[in-house]
């Protein structure tokens, strides 16, 4: 488990490094694109405080295993490409550094693809999380959408 949180650390770390290289962007500007890349995930939390309703650190840690083990996909708001989107147009229009950030987003998205393939070989179970149209029309969704 070590292991596999390690490798998707350097996973997402990856594309924002990339990126950074051949933009050239600036110490201020990397760590925008670097920390918009690691709080999207800022959305798991909303998942668990709100659906799951599990508050301590520890139980929070227990379930994560629990699920990562499990390979079940959820819903998390920040990682659909509608929202992601419209803060990806957003910042592009009103300030480069709220750019940058939601960039790191789009960075963790597709490194979560990524992920899903490779440890999971397939990243289907996941797709419909990925949009709020594709999950508002299936018919299959047994958890509320936050």
């Amino acid at each position: 488990m070590l292991i596999q949180c390690a490798t998707e650390i350097v996973i997402h770390l990856s594309l924002p490094l990339v990126i950074i290289i051949a933009a050239k962007l600036t110490i201020m500007e990397s760590l925008i694109l670097i920390l918009g890349a690691f709080l999207i995930d800022i959305d798991h939390l909303f998942y668990i405080f709100i659906r799951e309703k599990i508050f301590s650190i520890k139980k929070i840690v227990q379930w994560g295993k629990t699920e990562y083990s499990l390979h079940r996909p959820h819903f998390f708001v920040f990682h659909t490409i509608e929202v992601l989107c419209i803060l990806i147009i957003l910042g592009y229009l009103t300030n480069r550094y709220l750019f940058l950030f939601f960039m790191g987003f789009v960075t963790n998205l597709l490194m979560d693809a990524v992920t899903y393939i490779y440890f999971y070989r397939s990243w289907k179970p996941w797709a419909k999380y990925f949009s709020i149209i594709w999950l508002l029309k299936s018919k299959r969704v047994n958890e509320p959408t936050i």
